[in-house]
């Protein structure tokens, strides 16, 4: 297979000149700080993003290969990869002394490939939707168009691009931080926030249903889920909360993965995710993995509509709750408890854990497990514990 004209500069980013055909270079499997800050800054040539090389026959750019590197996502000591505009071979991997012995790239499962179509659209279609509408970006973000916390008034707002799903679920005030602190609902009579940044029992909890009417429930007591050892933020970052009595049926409560989904690594920034912030805006990131404990979000890409609705977490984010959306349901992952992109604790990776509380305090309420057998191949109801 003929070489194109490859250069190695001297921080190590590699560039490939694109040819005709397809061509191939080899770059060690290395995570090299200094290609992605390159890479995330203004100065990124079109080289470097432009996507002409092929991994499992999805195109990517050099910049999306070195965060790969660096999110370990890419297996042996060479990585070679296949150039070609077309994307129709694959990337191919070399051990540090044989090379592993290459196969035909194979389709994604079904399961796959129709449950990350569902959740891309479940918000992509919702924002070029928006976008259409001749709305500003700021104007579509806002949930509310008044919230006025000391009347108790709070008007949703028509123009924001996520009016069409039932976001009830997510408060949007409490009496202990006013609008710092969030929670969101698992039950008519249950709620999840984040550890570090707490409600104490007698806290009252506020929710806003679709017509604008406010219901308000105090908690009455809460758990954190089991720490293993003295740390907490990475992983056990969570709290269950109870409240003085249910909600009506008009406050919706969030449902989560099935249990035996653990592990979740999508198509390289294929998969939106939605988040609120302390302003109570809906925005927009892209889902990077879930896997183990921890769920991790990543900045959308530039030239995407989703980036136009990302915002960095702040201080005072920390609690708001992340959802994919599928079906035109919200489906929790967790909520933040690091910013940048954001990532926190994953809610499914202690479903049993969040169950066994509720049972001990003798409620018959449990975690609501979103039916995806729909996403599954006529005559197969069983979930895979790992996709992507």
């Amino acid at each position: 297979m003929r070489m194109c004209f490859v250069r190695i500069l001297a921080i190590f980013i590699l560039t490939v000149h694109v040819c005709k055909s397809a061509n191939v270079a080899t770059i060690m499997n290395t995570c090299y700080a200094s290609n992605q800050k390159l890479c995330h800054s203004n100065q990124a040539t079109e080289q470097k993003t432009t996507k002409y090389i092929c991994h499992n026959n999805v195109a990517y750019s050099w910049c999306e290969i070195f965060d790969l590197l660096c999110a370990h996502k890419l297996e042996g000591t060479h990585i070679r990869v296949t150039t070609n505009p077309a994307c129709n071979t694959t990337l191919q991997v070399l051990g540090s002394q044989q090379p592993i012995a290459l196969t035909t790239t194979h389709s994604p499962p079904y399961f796959e490939t129709h449950f990350f179509a569902a959740a891309q659209h479940g918000i992509d279609d919702l924002l070029y939707s928006a976008n259409r509408s001749g709305a500003t970006v700021d104007e579509m973000k806002k949930i509310y168009t008044k919230q006025d916390h000391a009347q108790n008034s709070y008007v949703r707002n028509t123009k924001c691009w996520a009016y069409p799903l039932d976001l009830t679920s997510i408060s949007p005030w409490n009496s202990e931080s006013g609008d710092r602190k969030a929670g969101v609902l698992i039950s008519p009579r249950h709620a999840l926030w984040v550890r570090h940044y707490s409600m104490s029992v007698n806290t009252t909890l506020r929710f806003v249903d679709r017509h604008n009417n406010v219901v308000d429930r105090k908690i009455t007591r809460a758990q954190g889920v089991p720490v293993n050892g003295s740390q907490f933020l990475s992983g056990y970052d969570m709290v269950v909360g109870e409240l003085d009595s249910d909600l009506p049926s008009s406050i919706s409560f969030a449902k989560v993965m099935p249990r035996n989904l653990t592990t979740i690594r999508p198509p390289f920034h294929k998969v939106p995710a939605m988040d609120t912030d302390f302003e109570e805006k809906a925005l927009v990131a892209d889902l990077s993995y879930e896997s183990g404990n921890m769920v991790s979000l990543t900045v959308p890409e530039t030239s995407s509509i989703r980036h136009l609705f990302y915002e960095d977490k702040i201080v005072g984010d920390s609690g708001n709750p992340v959802f994919l959306v599928v079906n035109n349901e919200l489906l929790l992952m967790f909520m933040f408890t690091y910013g940048g992109a954001g990532s926190g604790t994953s809610v499914t990776a202690h479903f049993s854990d969040i169950n066994n509380i509720l049972a001990n305090w003798g409620s018959t309420y449990r975690l609501t497990e979103m039916d995806l057998t729909s996403f599954a191949e006529t005559g197969h109801v069983n979930i895979p514990s790992i996709i992507g």
